[in-house]
């Protein structure tokens, strides 16, 4: 089975995978990476953070080559919503 490397670019620099992980195909892979992504985003959630859409994980072949990149922004589906205007005088606490 091919290996992956799944290199976290975080705005500050890289932080590389030395251990990857033995997937059967790019398929999996790819979902592997989706679900890497979600979970470091869920992260930064648990731990009040700033979540910058722009980060990603870029994965690497056995060969160093880069296959495959995800951003966070690709990750999630985000949606801004709000609410009609209520006036303050009108909203009870």
């Amino acid at each position: 089975m091919p290996r992956y490397f799944f290199d976290l670019c975080n705005g500050n620099g890289w932080l590389e995978d030395a251990e990857g992980l033995e997937l059967a195909d790019i398929d999996r892979m790819r979902a592997e990476v989706m679900v890497s992504v979600r979970s470091l985003i869920a992260s930064d959630v648990r731990e009040a953070a700033t979540i910058n859409l722009a980060h990603f994980l870029a994965v690497r072949d056995e060969g160093g080559n880069e296959v495959y990149r995800l951003h966070f922004r690709d990750a999630v589906k985000i949606e801004d919503i709000r609410p009609p205007h209520i006036p303050l005088s009108r909203v009870k606490l």
